[in-house]
């Protein structure tokens, strides 16, 4: 089954809101398909980082009964991240979640 990237993006949209909820206002993250999560200009840190890919992957598991591992070093750390920005995130689901 194939799901359309709006479905992904509204997930990641919804783990960000809980995320956001633990962190300082100066390091939220905004709501836009452009926002950086892995790069210099990401507004969080790695730990952050692996919170937010933590909720995303329960929210897949919930919502799509799919076990998804988000936490690979090779993911985050690839020059050409799909972790980059929150649309390039919604795209890599998009693609490898059946």
């Amino acid at each position: 089954m194939n799901y359309e990237n709006e479905n992904f993006i509204e997930l990641i949209y919804g783990s960000i809101k809980e995320v956001n909820k633990q962190l300082a206002p100066e390091n939220h993250l905004k709501l836009k398909v452009n926002e950086y999560l892995v790069s210099e200009k990401s507004p969080i840190d790695s730990l952050g980082l692996i919170t937010l890919l933590i909720h995303i992957e329960g929210e897949i598991s919930k919502n799509f009964n799919q076990n998804i591992n988000l936490i690979e070093e090779e993911l985050i750390t690839e020059v050409d991240t799909p972790f980059e920005t929150i649309g390039s995130l919604a795209e890599w689901l998009k693609d490898n979640v059946k």
